[in-house]
């Protein structure tokens, strides 16, 4: 039997006997277990609930049976085995019972907001429920909403005396209204959410609205005039001026004094015999600033006055190394010069360095880019490596963010050293890349490798140029005569082959204007030239000669019919022999190198002896040439050129 005597101390009613060990809990109802060795009372909850039984402790045991047995209560177990000043020292560890409130709060909350995100995309769902789903839904309704339908539809007429269902029924619009109006009067209350959609469902008003949407758009759709396709905002944004008939002038303006030869320190002569030719000359993207490059490894800016049409130096950057490229931002004066053995800068127009990027190989060692080009945006920069094309984030300069191997050993690609980039100009992340191993291989920034390759001529690029619809592709090698134009329509298709002499391995430059009409180039003799690519011709339509060196840069303005272009090349001095010492010593060794001298002078007499011996001064530096809008070559009724029909490329192959 278990004693009560200390009943007093615990709290608990004072109660003679309980005859029986063992207690059965009853159906729901729940019993308090009282043990004072316990610090946290037990609470045994009802059988109907058998998730909330607590696990059994080690004073309470629960028989096979399903009863809890209860030890007999002592004097010593009255007692708390911790002193009182202990307990409150040590944080008692959560209980069972607070753990599964705490998982049924959280069980809670979390149904609550599945509710709330179902209540809200509710409306979007039932828009789209088809007549048989909505009619299976209202059969499917609670059994509270069928019974206000019901009571609504017998409490019509008693209730078409009150204003509410009399304003309700005055128009066919309105009948779901009354409807809804009708079954508050019934019911005493406002219906919730499910009861209104309930009484709408019967009423048909999903399938109305659907209905009326369908014809809405289809009349909205027959009204639409049809409209012209967009126009890429990236072709929009090409800064090319179109000209329409061109005929190039005399120079308005010329820069050579900025070329002299100048002093050099002692051990480092770039410049020999005082020949600091010009390499490149790029307008930039806005036409404010004009950049070149040179021998001396210098990057020179001027500041151009449109107005004025002049030039004036603002700056003059030594770069340390050999300038491999120089390229100007599309959306910013900046521009981005890459040079031997040394990282990536990118400069303002006052010449202050405001980014530099590193391109490391797999060796972890600093690489010299060969070429760079910036994206259509001007968010990324893409320069060519041997074997790699490295891609640059102008918003995290240093090391490149991504690269592309251009070459592996099991699927191919291009191996040699890349040489030229041109990205298209209506795509952005589509571009074409060049390299001295004689092939042009188009990528993309989703691919990681080359995604179409093709074989060109026996010299390796210089130069690549999209149309501006992108469908055509200009390619120029060096030491080459040629400037050929594929389709990539047809990838390796040749459309238009252009005759342009380039005799020496410099890169001639080339540039389109934005009507991809008139393609204006340099050469090694030294003369501008003029393709009119309409016409289908290979020989150009214009030629003007402008110095005695080569002529290696051409840049047209973005806004201005206006050309820059460069000069300048290495030029070997030759010593003239008296025909004295010629006489009674001539060996077949001498008769070899004279016929060969005689052989190269006869190929290459774009130079005059002077300029060769040095008796004419170098002619390094660049000019401005004005384009003129006039035909080329006689004019006459029918709108002719030259007595011929202008062609497209297309008929001309």
């Amino acid at each position: 039997d278990l004693q009560m005597s200390d009943v007093t101390e615990t709290g608990v009613e004072p109660m003679d006997t309980v005859t029986e060990s063992t207690i059965i809990p009853q159906e729901d109802k729940e019993m308090r277990v009282v043990d004072p060795t316990i610090a946290d009372q037990v609470t045994v909850p009802s059988t109907s609930n058998p998730s909330t039984v607590p696990p059994p402790t080690d004073e309470t045991t629960v028989s096979t049976s399903g009863q809890a047995t209860v030890p007999p209560l002592t004097d010593e177990a009255t007692e708390s085995a911790v002193p009182p000043a202990e307990e409150e020292s040590i944080d008692a560890p959560p209980t069972v019972s607070e753990i599964r409130q705490e998982r049924r709060e959280l069980r809670a909350l979390s149904g609550m907001a599945a509710m709330l995100a179902m209540m809200r995309d509710g409306e979007e769902a039932m828009r789209k429920e088809e007549p048989a789903a909505a009619a299976a839904a209202a059969s499917a309704a609670p059994t509270e909403v069928a019974e206000i339908l019901m009571l609504s539809a017998h409490a019509a007429p008693a209730a078409s005396s009150q204003p509410v269902a009399a304003s309700a029924t005055a128009s066919a619009g309105d009948t779901v209204e009354a409807a809804i109006a009708q079954a508050e009067l019934v019911a005493g209350r406002k219906l919730n959410r499910q009861e209104r959609r309930a009484l709408m469902r019967s009423h048909g008003t999903f399938e109305e609205n659907a209905a009326k949407r369908q014809e809405e758009e289809k009349k909205t759709i027959e009204k639409q005039p049809e409209v012209e396709p967009e126009v890429p905002q990236a072709m929009i944004e090409r800064g090319k001026v179109r000209l329409e008939t061109v005929v190039s002038a005399a120079p308005v303006h010329s820069e050579w004094a900025a070329y002299s030869s100048q002093t050099t320190p002692a051990g480092y002569q770039p410049v020999v015999y005082g020949n600091n030719y010009v390499r490149s000359v790029r307008f930039s993207n806005g036409g404010r600033n004009l950049a070149t490059t040179s021998q001396d490894r210098h990057l020179r800016m001027f500041k151009f006055d449109e107005e004025k049409i002049e030039t004036s130096q603002t700056v003059a950057l030594p770069l340390g190394g050999l300038i491999y490229d120089a390229v100007w931002h599309p959306r910013e004066e900046w521009i981005a010069t890459s040079s031997r053995d040394h990282p990536i800068h990118l400069w303002n127009e006052e010449g202050e360095r405001i980014l530099s990027f590193r391109g490391i190989n797999h060796l972890d060692e600093l690489s010299s880019a060969n070429t760079l080009r910036f994206s259509i945006d001007g968010s990324r920069m893409y320069a060519g490596y041997h074997k790699y094309l490295r891609i640059f984030d102008l918003t995290r300069p240093g090391r490149q963010t991504r690269e592309i191997k251009t070459w592996t050993r099991e699927g191919g690609g291009q191996k040699a050293l890349l040489s030229c980039i041109a990205m298209h100009p209506v795509y952005d992340g589509v571009f074409a890349v060049g390299c001295y191993g004689r092939s042009i291989g188009l990528y993309s920034d989703r691919a990681k490798a080359v995604e179409c390759l093709f074989e060109i001529g026996p010299s390796a690029l210089t130069q690549l140029e999209y149309s501006a619809d992108g469908r055509r592709l200009y390619a120029a090698t060096r030491n080459d005569s040629s400037i050929v134009c594929y389709d990539l329509r047809n990838p390796g298709a040749v459309l238009l082959t252009l005759d342009r002499p380039g005799l020496t391995n410099q890169s001639f430059a080339f540039d389109l204007d934005g009507s991809d009409r008139f393609l204006f180039s340099g050469s090694s003799t030294g003369e501008l030239l003029v393709f009119d690519t309409h016409m289908g011709d290979s020989q150009p339509t214009q030629r003007t000669k402008a110095t005695e060196s080569a002529l290696v840069g051409a840049s047209l303005h973005p806004r201005l019919p206006l050309l820059a272009s460069c000069s300048g090349e290495r030029v070997y001095r030759v010593m003239e022999l008296s025909s004295s010492e010629d006489e009674g010593e001539e060996t077949e060794e001498s008769e070899r190198k004279r016929q060969k001298r005689e052989h190269a002078d006869a190929r290459d007499a774009r130079q005059s002896d002077g300029y060769r011996a040095g008796r004419a001064p170098l002619q390094n530096g660049f000019q401005i040439w004005s384009l003129a809008p006039t035909l080329i070559g006689d004019t006459v009724e029918g709108g002719t050129v030259d007595g011929q029909h202008p062609m497209t490329i297309e008929e001309c192959v």
